[in-house]
Order: C-alpha cells, then structure tokens, then sequence
C-alpha cells in the first residue's frame, strides 16, 4: 500500500522545533529540499505498490532523500539512520513537518528504497535538476520586445518554444561500448605511436638528405615500456597512469619530427588516404587524451574519492546501479548548491561596490557638479549639494 503525502513543498518556517526556534533557510538541506522535485516523480514511485493490501510503504521522498543523505555524507546505513534521527535539517529534507526523536524507518530499509528506486526514475531526477540548471533567469534571457520570433515559432504558436542549446558537450570514445582491449586508453596511444612511427618513415626517405641522423623515435623502449603494463593481469591504476604518460610522451615527440619533417620539404601527397587519414586521428587521439581525458577523468576521479562510486557494496545488478545513479545525482545537487552560492556572492560584490560609489561620491570635493552611476538595479545622481537623488529603479 502506497498513501501519498501531502502535496507541495514544507516551508522550512513552518518545521516544528519541540525544543524552539526555527530552521534557517541558508542552510545546505534547506537549499537542496527546493532543488529537488519530488512531488513530480512520486506518481511513477507509487505505481509499484498496491493501492488498498500490504503495509503503507515509505514516501518517495523518505527513499530517495536517505539514499541522497547517505551518498553525501559517505556514511553507513544505519549511521545514516542516526545522522537523521539527531538532525532535524535532515528530516526537514526527507519532508518531516516537526521534529521527532525516534529512527524514522530501520537500516534495513535502505536494500528496499534501492530496489524500489529504478536506475531509469533516479536517471528522470537527474535530468530535471540537470534542465533545472540550464534554464536561462530573467535577467540572462533577452527581452520579447528585443528578440525576433523564430520561424518555428512564427508557423505554429500552439507548439512550445524549444530550449536553446547551452553548455558544452564533451565526448570520449573511450566511453562508448566497443570492441577495444583493455586498458583503452593505453591501447589507443600505443596504436597511434606505432602508426606515426610508419609516417616518420615514409616522410625521412624525402628528406634524406637534409636529415643526416633518422629522427629518434625511441620505439623500442616505448614498445617495451606499453608490453610491461599490457601483459600484466591486474595492473594497478597507478601504473597504468604512468604508462598512459609515458606513452602521450612518446606520441608528442613523434608529431613534432612529422612537423619538422614537413616543415623541410616532405610532402604528405605520399601518404596514401588511409595513412592521411590515420595522422588525423592520431592528432585527435593525442588531444582528446592530453585535454578531454583529464576533464572526464577528473569528474569520475571526484566520484571516487569524494562520493562513494569506487566502493559500491550493493550486491544486485539493480540495485548498484540504483547506488550509482544517485551518485551522479549528488553530484549534480551539489553543483547547484555551487552556482547558488556564486550567484549570492555575485550579487553582494555588487551592492558593495554601490556603496563604495556612493561614499566616494560624498566625499567628492564640492566644485564638481554632478556624479552619476549606473548600477544593476539602482540608477543615481548627485549634485554638487550633496542630495542624492534615486532617477531610476530601487535598491
């Protein structure tokens, strides 16, 4: 049995403290309690339970606000269960309207929200913070009167405007499922190595009289130092890092006698289309692993040590990636903390930056005759008698 809870979301004022006082509004559970659309999502949770049999089940929100309590905080399930039951800001952010000293559910419960909680419902979460973020402000977005319909919207009005396109997309193709040995990273570079080693070859023989001594290319001990990682059973992550550097090394160097070689007279038209072609990847493999790589690793990297992605204990397949999922999730509600917090920060650096103009504009000597200044909602003027004058807009 599912019985839904009441519809919209708590004031956090209106949280009842036994023990007086109110809840305050700045802090990290309260902001995140609003960020998260519970109300919209719990329809699809509660079609897995019967309407009218069985014991009425915990919220949707009570599911997925522990399991988003436990990810943060990198505690235990039952830890968890204290943490919640000794702060009232979490229960706050699991929807409780006063506080209670009692453990509101067993640690036990955590394997259920995990199972009742889909891969698929957490990924639909996600997405919703995720369109939450990219939604342009008032302030950011320009004016109707400013702005050109589109033709899309000029030839159906009943259609909703689609979103802009914002933020950057970033690709790996070592991410997408595919016939590669592992390690891939590793693999990659030490088939573009291998190939530019061949172009090098082909270019010299048109230089050759110019070059004297080959180009060094180190292949041996590069293709020694890729087979001491690539036949180990197990190697360790760190060493894998290391032979990754190693081999970026090798293939930098490699490009940069393909540009010497190029800049003395070699043509590239020798090269056949599939090995022109082959020096286009190898160019883009070697930037996708120096600049890309470095950001998509470093975002799982902070999964790993900050949240909980290298230590999952689920033991069913559902269930780990229920675990997963929220991991990601976590991570996007605490990117929305961050953007809040500097958009506060934005805003105060602004109004002390009015004040300052207002004080230096007080102290100005009185043969100057006017001053004004041109704020984010404040507009100003100032004689030479000292009246300040508001023309335009309010603090």
């Amino acid at each position: 049995m599912y019985r839904r809870s009441s519809p919209g979301q708590l004031s956090f004022e209106d949280f009842y403290l036994p023990f007086g006082g109110k809840l305050s509004g700045d802090n990290r559970w309260v902001q995140l309690a609003a960020l998260i659309p519970w109300d919209t999502f719990e329809v699809e949770y509660a079609k897995q339970f019967d309407a009218t049999r069985g014991a009425p089940a915990k919220s949707f929100r009570i599911a997925l606000g522990a399991l988003i309590i436990k990810e943060k905080l990198g505690t235990s399930d039952e830890e968890t269960v204290e943490q919640i039951r000794e702060n009232p800001y979490l229960q706050y952010f699991l929807g409780f309207s006063e506080y209670q000293n009692e453990v509101p559910f067993d640690a036990s419960m955590f394997v259920h929200f995990r199972k009742r909680i889909s891969f698929e419902l957490v990924g639909q979460v996600n997405e919703a913070v995720v369109a939450a973020m990219l939604i342009p402000t008032p302030e950011d977005s320009p004016t109707s009167d400013t702005t050109p319909p589109s033709p899309a919207q000029s030839d159906d009005e009943d259609d909703p405007p689609l979103p802009p396109n914002q933020g950057k997309l970033v690709l790996d193709a070592t991410c997408a499922p595919a016939d590669i040995r592992y390690p891939t990273d590793l693999g990659l570079l030490n088939e573009a190595r291998v190939a530019s080693e061949k172009i090098i070859d082909q270019l010299y023989e048109q230089v050759r009289d110019q070059f004297p001594v080959k180009p060094r290319t180190y292949r041996r001990k590069a293709r020694k130092a890729y087979l001491a990682i690539a036949k180990k059973r197990r190697p360790g992550a760190k060493r894998v890092r290391k032979g990754v550097g190693q081999q970026l090394g090798y293939l930098q160097r490699n490009l940069g006698h393909i540009d010497a070689l190029v800049a003395a007279g070699a043509s590239l038209t020798v090269l056949s289309k599939r090995q022109y072609r082959t020096l286009l990847v190898i160019a883009e493999v070697f930037r996708q692993q120096q600049q890309v790589r470095v950001c998509i690793e470093g975002k799982f990297g902070q999964a790993k040590r900050r949240f909980s992605l290298a230590r999952v204990m689920a033991k069913l397949a559902s269930t780990a990636e229920t675990t997963i999922a929220v991991t990601f999730l976590v991570m996007n509600l605490e990117r929305r903390l961050c953007l809040l917090l500097l958009c506060f920060l934005g805003r105060l650096s602004a109004c002390f930056s009015g004040l300052w103009w207002v004080f230096r504009a007080l102290a100005a000597p009185s043969n100057e005759d006017w001053y004004s200044w041109s704020g984010d909602r404040l507009r100003w003027e100032m004689s030479s008698d000292s009246n300040l004058r508001v023309t335009e807009g309010c603090l």
